[in-house]
Order: C-alpha cells, then structure tokens, then sequence
C-alpha cells in the first residue's frame, strides 16, 4: 500500500485541479468577476493552508492569469493547459542541467514516457475540444482580385 501512496495522491490532486476548472467555469458563466473569484480563493486558502501558503506560493499572479483565462476559454482548455505543467517542468529542468535524461536506465525512459503520455492527452483535449485550426497563410494563390470597370476607371483618373 505504501508504494501506491503516490500514485493516490497524483490522482486526488489532479482530480482538484478539475474539479476547480468545472466550479471556476461556472462561476464565470453565473458572471462572477475574475478578480473577485481570485479573491475569495486566496481568502480561503489563506484560512485553511497558510502555512503552506505563505511559504511555497508567493504570489496571485498566476491564478490571476489562470482566472483570466479560463474565463475566455473552457475548463477543457484549462485542464490541458494544467496537464502540461509536468512536461514544462521537465523541459526546463532538463535545459537548466537540473534534470538528466539517459535513455539507458529505466528511469530515463519512464520520464520520457511520461512527458509523451503527458502531452499526448493535452492534445487530444484540446484537438478534441479546442477551436479548429486556420490556415496562416491568408494569401492564396489561386484568388486574384478582380476589377470592376468602376474600380479601373477610378485607378486610370488618379
């Protein structure tokens, strides 16, 4: 059971952050203010976690973003978005040298693994849910454009 109390807590956790996208989704539709939310999750928090609080999170800003963010998306979104903090954080622990990678242990491939299945559901959620793709290439070149003998005429006057 001990070896299982990790994997528990990853699921409880990310089970949170859910359940916080889907209440912050309908506060926001019921047209509370982000800010305000913000306000009375750090209130709360401040209640219930201060010692952790004022010591591992020193700032609003980022909930501030995550609040302003979802507010203009969906909770789908902000799931995602959340499910790749690990890879983010590999990545930069990786390119700062904290983080080895060798792909001859089991755990340098676990962690591959992971950032792989990672984002591999980030994109599929926001594939899945998120708004379709566009083309950046706004210039086609198939469609010209074409003159009427008003427009010309104007051209030849000037």
């Amino acid at each position: 059971m001990d070896s299982m109390k990790p994997y528990l807590v990853s699921i409880i956790i990310r089970s949170i952050y859910a359940g916080m996208s889907m209440l912050s989704k309908a506060a926001f539709n019921y047209g509370m203010s982000t800010y305000v939310f913000v306000f009375y999750r750090q209130c709360f928090a401040f209640i219930f976690l201060a010692p952790f609080a004022l010591i591992y999170e020193r700032g609003t800003f980022s909930l501030n973003m995550f609040g302003l963010g979802i507010s203009y998306t969906s909770a789908t979104l902000a799931s995602a978005t959340t499910s790749m903090t690990p890879v983010i954080t590999f990545f930069l622990s990786t390119l700062l040298r904290i983080e080895t990678v060798s792909l001859k242990r089991a755990s340098g491939i676990a962690k591959l693994v992971g950032v792989a299945v990672c984002t591999a559901g980030a994109l599929t959620i926001a594939f899945y849910k998120g708004p379709s793709l566009k083309s950046f290439n706004h210039h086609y070149i198939s469609s010209h454009h074409k003159f009427t003998t008003t427009t010309t005429n104007q051209l030849l006057m000037r």
